[in-house]
């Protein structure tokens, strides 16, 4: 096997490690160092506690289903075999039986032939209920929404980004989305690879040095601690200013008044948004002012109609990064729809 040569290295062809360690003034990391991993005792058929890779949140009873010399195949039980999945015999993320119940940890139990059929329709599951905050429009129910995956309780994401989910688009365990979850492993995996290797170079003394040119334009001010301001505060402050303004104006003309700032959200209810593609949402946020470079990472995170009414100005801001005045823009087209969907009503 043939060790390639650092990039920019003057003569790749003639690398040779002794020169090259002279040149750096570094030294070899010793043979005793690396250490050889022994074989592990995994049998087929054993049974374990291993960690849902598509939804780490979660840990499941698991069963081997193949072995090889440092890693195994692992199967959650009750599942399709779509979901088998290989993994380190050494890996953190399984644990022994019993493991859950010592730790306080909850243990996803197998799941049985019955159990998809045991919700009702359109029931809202549990965990992922939990997890979504309820709405201000108390009528507005889209967020009762069953994932349609059989199995599946709503909850995580399949970017990994949101606690729970409710529609294919977003379920971690559909199959349409297998091949972008092995994409999104192989993406972790390698970043934990580099963080390894980086790790050495952490441990250095870091060097201060002092600011050479011109003083920055702008000096940093001391931050003060501001009173913070409840959820209804906020809602009130941000997105019914009109009314605050005018207390004698009736809702209707804070309505008109916002819907001229915000093309695109007049005449739009709430259930009419929630059968919305992909590209329509894209095609809505494109169309905000100011939120044309945002749009993209609507569609990069595959959110349809529902999950864009289910977004919370946090999610917009924090959880996809979209800047303060077009996350502002965006959620308040979206109390629009929902309130539009209640003067329907």
């Amino acid at each position: 096997m043939h060790s390639s040569s650092p990039p920019d290295y003057p003569d790749p062809d003639s690398f040779c490690w002794e020169k090259y360690l002279e040149e750096t003034g570094a030294s070899a990391v010793p043979t005793w160092a690396f250490k050889v991993r022994p074989p592990h005792s995994f049998l087929v058929n054993m049974k374990l506690e291993a960690v849902d890779r598509r939804n780490p949140a979660l840990i499941r009873v698991a069963s081997v289903e193949d072995v090889e010399d440092h890693r195994m195949k692992l199967h959650f039980d009750g599942w399709s075999h779509a979901y088998d999945f290989w993994i380190d015999a050494d890996h953190p993320d399984i644990h022994p039986a019993g493991w859950c119940s010592k730790t306080g940890h909850p243990l996803q139990p197998p799941l049985r032939p019955r159990e998809p059929s045991s919700a009702s329709p359109g029931g809202c599951p549990p965990l992922s209920c939990r997890s979504l905050p309820q709405t201000r429009t108390s009528k507005y129910s889209f967020h009762h929404r069953k994932c349609p995956t059989p199995g599946c309780d709503g909850s995580g994401h399949v970017t990994g980004k949101f606690t729970a989910h409710h529609c294919l688009s977003g379920c971690p365990l559909a199959e349409r989305n297998q091949s972008r979850l092995k994409a999104e492993l192989s993406d972790t995996e390698a970043l934990a690879r580099k963080r390894n290797l980086s790790g050495f170079s952490l441990r250095k003394k870091p060097r201060h040095h002092s600011r050479i040119g011109r003083p920055p334009k702008y000096q940093k001010i001391p931050q003060e601690d501001f009173p913070t301001l409840t959820t209804d505060v906020m809602h009130q402050s941000l997105f019914m200013s009109a009314l605050s303004a005018h207390p004698d104006r009736s809702l209707s003309a804070c309505w008109e008044q916002h819907c001229r700032l915000l093309p695109g959200v007049a005449g739009i209810s709430a259930s009419t948004v929630a059968k919305w593609t992909i590209n329509e949402v894209f095609g809505f946020v494109q169309t905000l002012t100011g939120c044309e470079d945002q749009a993209r990472l609507f569609k990069d995170e595959m959110i349809d109609g529902e999950a864009f009414l289910l977004l919370t100005q946090a999610d917009i801001v924090k959880i996809m990064s979209v800047k303060l005045g077009p996350a502002l823009k965006i959620y308040n087209a979206i109390l629009m729809f929902k309130n539009a969907d209640d003067t329907l009503k």
